[in-house]
């Protein structure tokens, strides 16, 4: 129940309400923090030791994140004090559920842990557009958008697979490597974000765009490697 609470429900909450205050791009950034937290709070709750190679690849790869972001979002001079924090808390939420989950991992099944986070997602986010809807007196408009084809392709996509399926792969990775090498690889999403916006949006792919992604991968890479060689040393 913890664990469902922090993902999806805090942190769909505090992410949502906090893009409306701020870019996505300085959202990003702010996300960009997640396998840091996740480090601090695996090595508190879980013990999980990390070697000093680890670290420094861990902030390669958000240095990386924060660059392309900058470097997408330049020209953007507007900020949020109060969208910055409820970004700020959301990537402390996703840590603490990278930390929840690699211990809950060890100790239930992969479906029931996910069958729950849905499960407290769908009633936690039904539960408020149904009260919205009552307050407004509009719960007519309840079920109006799925007679549209475009939103129910969409909701379709980001129920099933980027929240049930991504839900699902997050929690089996947990449960086979520590919190701290998982939670890095979010940092992909920048890399992913760029590559599709340049296929499908026919959006312009700049030198930053590859100097940014080098650094998010050799990062990742570093972060794992020596994890990996630490563990080797240490049984050696």
């Amino acid at each position: 129940a913890l664990l469902a609470i922090l993902y999806p429900t805090l942190f769909f909450a505090f992410q949502v309400f906090g893009l409306v205050n701020v870019s996505s791009s300085q959202a990003g950034v702010i996300q960009a923090t997640i396998p840091i937290f996740t480090l601090i709070f695996a090595s508190i709750f879980l013990k999980e030791t990390s070697t000093s190679g680890q670290k420094i690849a861990i902030i390669f790869s958000v240095v990386g994140v924060i660059y392309i972001m900058y470097m997408n979002d330049i020209e953007n001079k507007n900020t949020s004090l109060l969208g910055s924090g409820l970004i700020l808390i959301s990537a402390l939420v996703s840590s603490l559920y990278n930390v929840c989950a690699r211990n809950l991992t060890q100790r239930y099944s992969l479906f029931t842990i996910t069958y729950i986070m849905t499960l407290f997602g769908f009633i936690t986010f039904n539960g408020l557009a149904l009260t919205n809807h009552l307050m407004n007196n509009t719960i007519h408009q309840f079920m109006e958008p799925f007679v549209h084809l475009d939103f129910v392709i969409a909701i379709a996509y980001l129920g099933l697979l980027s929240s049930l399926v991504t839900s699902y792969l997050s929690n089996y990775a947990l449960s086979k490597i520590e919190a701290s090498k998982m939670s890095v690889f979010s940092n992909f999403a920048t890399l992913i974000t760029n590559l599709a916006g340049v296929i499908y949006l026919k959006e312009q792919f700049h030198l930053y765009h590859l100097v940014g992604s080098i650094i998010i991968i050799t990062g990742v890479i570093g972060t794992n490697y020596f994890g990996t060689k630490g563990k080797h040393s240490g049984k050696a």
